[in-house]
């Protein structure tokens, strides 16, 4: 990332070209693609597995393309979605996909989970440098974070350093896209804050309230240049973890523009990252 810090004011100066050509560029759902993947909702960890297995699978990742990793300790595996890139270097764009303690379980977080397929169909139609991995994470609970433990230790040393950047999708469609990153280093938030501003999409950076750890969190200690997606404040967190996390309390514009926002960027680190 060092090499991405040195050349990030050329990069910045690029994007605006870039993203009007085929350099940097996505198909573009509906949104009553999004809208119908969202609805989709079920409230059993089983049937939300299998659920995102077909959504991945209309969405065209199947066959060799679509794997499941053992969790260990967990009663479901991660879903791995693989977008073959002309690299080694990857990508991670990570959800967890169980309900946790809300009876409904759809800010937190099959908003995020809901979009891994769509993401994939959006950035499949063009020749990708990197290899985009899309990851339904298994969490076991608000504290012990199966999926993403199993994942990150899963990872070589070698293969670690080989991931440019981790994002993960938690907690969309309360507001406008908030975003968060790890540590000091902050090229992956700048990058999306160029982006917003490219696609007219405003991302605030905020840090998010009453998540608790994110998966994202166990990226980061293997030294992954990581940042969360997410819409969660101190005004509107409440609605987590109880009977108001349902489909009623997402916005559909906010959740629209978040998935808009998130398929730019990841086209744009796709350009941009070594």
């Amino acid at each position: 990332m060092r090499r991405i810090a040195l050349l990030l004011p050329a990069i910045l100066s690029l994007f605006g070209s870039a993203f009007a050509q085929s350099g940097v560029d996505y198909s573009r759902l509906d949104r009553d693609d999004i809208f119908r993947r969202l609805r989709k909702v079920t409230t059993g960890t089983a049937e939300r597995r299998d659920m995102l297995k077909s959504l991945f699978e209309e969405a065209g990742c199947r066959d060799e393309k679509l794997t499941e990793q053992p969790v260990e300790g967990g009663e479901a595996p991660n879903l791995v979605c693989t977008l073959q890139g002309d690299t080694a270097s990857r990508i991670i764009v990570g959800a967890r996909f169980d309900a946790g303690s809300a009876k409904g379980g759809v800010i937190d977080n099959w908003t995020g989970a809901a979009l891994l397929p769509s993401l994939y169909q959006s950035l499949y139609s063009r020749p990708r440098r990197h290899t985009i991995v899309f990851v339904a994470l298994f969490s076991g609970g608000e504290k012990k974070h199966l999926g993403a433990r199993s994942y990150t230790k899963s990872m070589s040393k070698g293969e670690a350093k080989d991931v440019a950047a981790m994002v993960e999708l938690r907690g969309l469609g309360l507001t406008r896209t908030l975003s968060w990153q790890f540590g000091h280093d902050q090229i992956l938030a700048t990058l999306l804050n160029s982006v917003s501003e490219s696609v007219m999409l405003p991302v605030d950076r905020i840090e998010p309230n009453k998540l608790g750890r994110v998966d994202a969190s166990f990226f980061s200690k293997r030294n992954i240049p990581s940042l969360v997606i997410h819409s969660v404040s101190k005004y509107n967190h409440d609605i987590l973890k109880g009977p108001d996390d349902s489909l009623d309390a997402v916005k559909l514009n906010e959740y629209y523009e978040t998935y808009l926002v998130t398929a730019s960027y990841l086209a744009f680190l796709d350009f941009a990252l070594d």
